[in-house]
């Protein structure tokens, strides 16, 4: 990839030009691109990584399907949750989402290369009569809502926090994630729950035995 390839950079570009991200180049299934590690998170680290689907069904000036990535980790005894929310467009054009894209970055790779793999899946299921619960759409996380955030004039999301969903009729959802330098891509297995509020679909993309977990003895059972 050139040098001709826009930086691109987390949700504050004029913030925290000190720090110690570094540039990285990352290929997943849909090619290869180059992201500042700004906003990366700790997958590493984490105990376990859930990515899930909520359905919001009817709900009025709402994104219907919201997209959450969560990590799970423990400090003190406690167990803390970092959550992402990914509201995913309802009539995806692209327009609409590169609205959200400073124009110096909308032809950045991290975007189009999503945006190449929507017009390939609708291309496929118009030449093979395939059809759509959801149509391919994206949208791009948030970040966590704080109460000086309308103060500072913060942008609500993530330039290098994106996602993709298409739910193809009697399959279960396929997400895309790319999130500074993560990347995720697979189907959401039902988890039974029809409230707006519980997913509809999630999967454990990475999971951790507890530390020092002692082995049962057969003998003391059978």
């Amino acid at each position: 990839m050139g040098s001709s390839n826009p930086p691109l950079e987390g949700y504050d570009l004029n913030k925290d030009k000190g720090n110690n991200m570094t540039r990285k180049t990352i290929n997943d299934n849909l090619g290869e691109y180059e992201v500042n590690t700004k906003n990366a998170l700790d997958i590493d680290g984490a105990k376990s990584v859930y990515v899930s689907l909520f359905d919001n069904g009817d709900r009025k000036n709402a994104a219907r399907y919201k997209v959450t990535l969560a990590l799970v980790n423990e400090e003190n005894g406690e167990t803390i949750y970092e959550d992402y929310v990914c509201p995913i467009i309802n009539h995806y054009e692209p327009e609409r989402f590169f609205r959200m894209v400073p124009d110096e970055i909308k032809d950045n790779p991290f975007y189009r290369q999503m945006q190449s793999a929507i017009n390939e899946i609708k291309k496929d299921a118009h030449n093979q009569q395939l059809k759509f619960n959801k149509s391919p759409s994206m949208g791009m996380f948030r970040i966590k809502r704080s109460k000086s955030q309308s103060k500072t004039g913060e942008p609500v999301s993530i330039l290098n926090a994106i996602a993709m969903l298409h739910i193809q009729e009697d399959c279960d959802p396929y997400v895309v994630i790319r999130f500074s330098d993560f990347t995720w891509s697979g189907e959401l297995q039902p988890t039974g729950s029809e409230h707006t509020s519980s997913p509809t679909h999630s999967i454990c993309v990475k999971t951790s035995d507890t530390p020092n977990r002692k082995k049962a003895v057969v003998s003391d059972y059978f």
